[in-house]
């Protein structure tokens, strides 16, 4: 299939949804149906076929006769390239991301347009979320502990933490994506949060604590290599610890390598999470809840460590708001 025209209406919509997509037909026509169905309706849908090689050009030509709907096809050149193409062709005073296999609430952009509104000097929104997979909801408004004290993050509070933000919850001004650049296509992972931290930089960030967007998760984006994961978030920590002081960056990287080392210890890698776990207090023993918490799931192991999460989970928003109560004072 070609790249397909804009629909007859070349007016520049008031948002461009760019949706990424490489392989998720199974997918796909919910996330662009859930874009289409929004109460804003002043939009164009940009579907980004990176090399697919399953049904997605027929899952997307279904769709192809809402004129708000755009195809275009490249060879596979990975996530950050099909953003980039998406947002280089798109036409809207603002940018919203849309991964191919998430889901927006009706309500999304709307809400969001407000805050812009509300906000003149604001360049990025974001929201909360819910996980889910092929059984239901597995944890709704992740964010709520963290948009109750940071509905307004600066900078230093983005870059001391680790990434809260998913693309599909982003809306980005055009004129902000234009003063920082596109997403980095070096980066294999952490990517997103290396545009957040550029867009805190020049302009002010915000977020709607409603869940807005469903993240889904499935065998594909759950299949983690820890590796890589590591590199790509220190190399985006580094890029962007310019006025950093060197024992704030220090306390960054060893968070990186105890987010790494929890990671570890749900993937059934107890020597490669105790390793990582050295590693950060090496760089700074201060991190006490972080290390608490992977030294207990180490010392539980196995079939306890699956039914912890179960129960986190299962209190997300009260364990949430403990875990930040403590950890926000140091």
């Amino acid at each position: 299939m070609q790249d397909m025209p804009p629909g007859k209406d070349n007016s520049a919509p008031a948002v461009s949804v760019i949706v990424p997509c490489y392989n998720t037909a199974q997918f796909l026509g919910d996330a662009i149906a859930s874009a289409l169905g929004q109460t804003c309706e002043d939009l164009e849908v940009l579907v980004i076929d990176d090399g697919s090689t399953d049904s997605t050009p027929e899952v997307t030509a279904s769709f192809l006769k809402d004129p708000r709907v755009r195809y275009v096809r490249q060879d596979n050149q990975g996530l950050s390239a099909a953003r980039n193409k998406g947002i280089e062709l798109s036409r809207g005073e603002f940018v919203a991301l849309l991964d191919a296999d998430d889901i927006w609430e009706p309500e999304k952009l709307e809400r969001q347009l407000t805050v812009f509104g509300n906000l003149p000097e604001c360049g990025l929104v974001f929201s909360d979320f819910a996980t889910f997979d092929d059984r239901g909801t597995i944890a709704a408004q992740k964010n709520q502990a963290i948009l109750e004290r940071l509905s307004l993050p600066e900078f230093s509070q983005l870059f001391s933490r680790n990434n809260f933000m998913y693309p599909s919850t982003v809306i980005v001004r055009r004129t902000v994506l234009e003063q920082v650049g596109g997403f980095d296509t070096s980066l294999k992972s952490a990517e997103d949060y290396d545009m957040w931290l550029r867009v805190a930089r020049v302009s002010q960030v915000a977020g709607v604590t409603a869940h807005l967007v469903w993240i889904r998760q499935h065998g594909s984006n759950m299949s983690l290599n820890i590796p890589r994961m590591l590199n790509n978030e220190i190399a985006a920590v580094q890029k962007n610890a310019a006025g950093v002081s060197a024992w704030a960056l220090r306390k960054r990287l060893a968070k990186i390598y105890c987010l790494n080392a929890d990671r570890s210890v749900h993937a059934g890698k107890s020597g490669q999470a105790l390793k990582l776990l050295v590693q950060g207090l090496v760089r700074y023993p201060f991190l006490y809840i972080d290390v608490l918490v992977v030294g207990i799931k180490l010392l539980l192991g196995g079939h306890r460590v699956e039914s912890l999460r179960r129960w986190l989970n299962d209190n997300d928003s009260l364990v949430a708001k403990l875990y930040w109560s403590i950890y926000s004072r140091y």
